[in-house]
C-alpha cells in the first residue's frame, strides 16, 4: 500500500537522568532533504540520525527536532553538561553579583537559562543517552509511518478511482471505431475523387494507399498499452511494498504519453472529446502522485 509523504510524529522518553523529545515533520518534496535540529553535542551522532530517517522514510522533506535534557531533583537542563565548567560560570557570575551589590542571591535556574551555557556542553554523548534518543527516534518514526499509511490509504482509493474512470472511458471508444474507420475511408475517397483529374489512380494504388493509412492512424495499439499501464498502476497501488512513488510516477508518464498519441489518431470528435477527458485525469494522477512516497 502506498504512503503518503505528508506525516507528523512525536515522542518522548525518559530515565533517571535523562528526558529525551523527538519531533518528526515530514512534507512532500521531489528529492529527499533532512533538516536535522540537534543539541550541540550531536555533532557525531548526526549523520547517524540521518541515515536512520532516509533509510526508514524514504523520499520527501524531513525535519528533526531532537531536545535532550539532564533531570537532576525536578531541575531540568540540556543533556551533556560539563559540571567542573558549570560550577566555574556559577562562581564568576555569583562574584560579579557581589561586586555589583545585589542582595538576591544567584539562583541555578537563572544560570541554566543562560545562552552561554552551551560553552559548557561537552561533545561527547555517552551509550546510556544515545540508546535512549535512538529509542526516542523510533517511535517518533513509526508514528510518522502510520500518519503516511493512513493518509496514504485514502490517497490510493482516490487514485484507484480515477484511473478506472479511465478504462470506462477507454472502453467507450470501441462502440465507435467502425464508424471511425468508414468516415476515414469517404474522406480518403472524396479526397482521391477531387484529385483524379490531374492524377490518375489505380484501384490498387487506391487499395494500398487505404490500408496504408488505415495502418496509420490505427488506435488499437494505444488502447491497449493504455490499458496495460492503467491495470499496472492499479496492481501497483494494492503490492505490498511502500516506496512506490517512482514507479506510478512513471506509468502515469507513459499514460500521458499513450493517451497524446491516441488524441494525433483519434479522427472523430467523440473519441477526441474522450481524449480530452483522459488527459484530465492523467494530469490529476500526475499531480497527486507528488505527494507518495
Amino acid at each position: 500500500m502506498i504512503q503518503s509523504m505528508t506525516g507528523y510524529g512525536r515522542a518522548a522518553l525518559a530515565n533517571d537522568m535523562l528526558r529525551v523529545e523527538v519531533e518528526i515533520k515530514t512534507l512532500n518534496s521531489r528529492y529527499t532533504e533532512v533538516i536535522a535540529r540537534l543539541p550541540p553535542h550531536y555533532f557525531e551522532e548526526e549523520l547517524q540520525l540521518r541515515h536512520l530517517l532516509t533509510q526508514r522514510l524514504v523520499r520527501g522533506k524531513i525535519t528533526l527536532q531532537l531536545t535532550v535534557e539532564a533531570v537532576s531533583e525536578g531541575l531540568s537542563a540540556p543533556a551533556g553538561l560539563d559540571l567542573t565548567r558549570l560550577e566555574q560560570l556559577y562562581r564568576r557570575l555569583d562574584a560579579l553579583r557581589q561586586q555589583l551589590g545585589l542582595v538576591e542571591p544567584l539562583r541555578l535556574e537563572g544560570v541554566l537559562a543562560l545562552p552561554e551555557l552551551a560553552s559548557v556542553v561537552s561533545t561527547e554523548v555517552d551509550e546510556a543517552e544515545w540508546e535512549l534518543v535512538r529509542a526516542a527516534v523510533d517511535r517518533a518514526i513509526e508514528a510518522v509511518i502510520e500518519s503516511r499509511r493512513r493518509e496514504g490509504g485514502l490517497l490510493a482509493q482516490e487514485l484507484a478511482a480515477q484511473v478506472q474512470h479511465l478504462l470506462d472511458l477507454l472502453a467507450r471508444i470501441d462502440a465507435w471505431e467502425a464508424d471511425r474507420n468508414e468516415l476515414f475511408r469517404q474522406r480518403l475517397r472524396q479526397a482521391t475523387a477531387e484529385l483524379a483529374d490531374s492524377i490518375t489512380v489505380s484501384e490498387d494504388r487506391y487499395h494500398q494507399e487505404l490500408i496504408y493509412y488505415l495502418e496509420k492512424y490505427d488506435i488499437r495499439e494505444e488502447k491497449v498499452r493504455i490499458g496495460v499501464h492503467a491495470r499496472a498502476f492499479l496492481e501497483t497501488l494494492q503490492a505490498p511494498e511502500t516506496a512506490h512513488g517512482k514507479r506510478l510516477g512513471f506509468l502515469a508518464q507513459e499514460l500521458h504519453r499513450e493517451v497524446n498519441t491516441l488524441g494525433v489518431k483519434a479522427y472523430d470528435p467523440r473519441i477526441q472529446e474522450v481524449v480530452l477527458r483522459l488527459k484530465e485525469i492523467v494530469e490529476q494522477l500526475k499531480e497527486q502522485l507528488m505527494n507518495v512516497v
